[in-house]
């Protein structure tokens, strides 16, 4: 989309049920509820109930990192442009963005992940843009196998426009309130990766 570019309608495709409802004036459509593993078998399910749908929009944007492949073969399939967001690491090896994979996570990790990742990867390549969290999340998709691909960096943690004077809450009383100081609290695992 160029800045210009008016957005006239937003869907939301989910797969977490089966129903159709409108959340602040926007359709949610839950077409399915996936299983989570293997990665093959949601993708697939995925693939098929979107292009099953019928999808008729200008872009598609997926936001969830475990059905990117399915949206790669979307895109090419129904030829409308894809973008993607790159917010976790859930294709990749635990390891290689250091977090201590479970028992069970690493043997899929060694056996049917290894098998499937050369497929969906590929897969994932006709995605138009990729939009990573940060430099960080788009160096390790570079790493992984998406060098060749355009990405743009947009954060999601602060709007730009937020300053001190932009109120949710009524501020605790005190003096650091007084200045341009801000309190910020980050809820999420600690870990390097993050």
């Amino acid at each position: 989309l160029k800045s210009e570019d008016q957005i006239r309608n937003i869907k939301v495709i989910s797969f977490d049920g089966t129903t159709t409802e409108t959340i602040n004036g926007v359709e949610v459509v839950r077409l399915v509820d996936l299983p989570s593993y293997p990665y093959t078998v949601p993708n697939e399910i995925a693939f098929r109930k979107l292009i099953d749908y019928g999808l008729e929009c200008d872009l598609i944007h997926a936001y969830n990192m475990d059905l990117h492949p399915a949206v790669g073969r979307v895109s090419e399939e129904i030829q409308i442009p894809a973008v993607a967001t790159l917010n976790s690491y859930s294709l990749m090896n635990r390891e290689e963005v250091n977090i201590d994979p479970s028992f069970k996570r690493k043997l899929y990790e060694l056996t049917l992940l290894r098998a499937e990742r050369p497929r969906l990867l590929r897969q994932m390549l006709n995605i138009d843009v990729f939009l990573p969290l940060s430099r960080a999340v788009k160096q390790k998709y570079v790493e992984w196998g998406l060098s060749d691909c355009e990405f743009k960096i947009i954060p999601n943690m602060i709007d730009p426009t937020f300053t001190s004077s932009t109120k949710v809450y009524p501020p605790k009383p005190s003096e650091k309130h007084l200045s341009n100081l801000v309190d910020l609290v980050y809820i999420g695992h600690l870990r390097p990766s993050k």
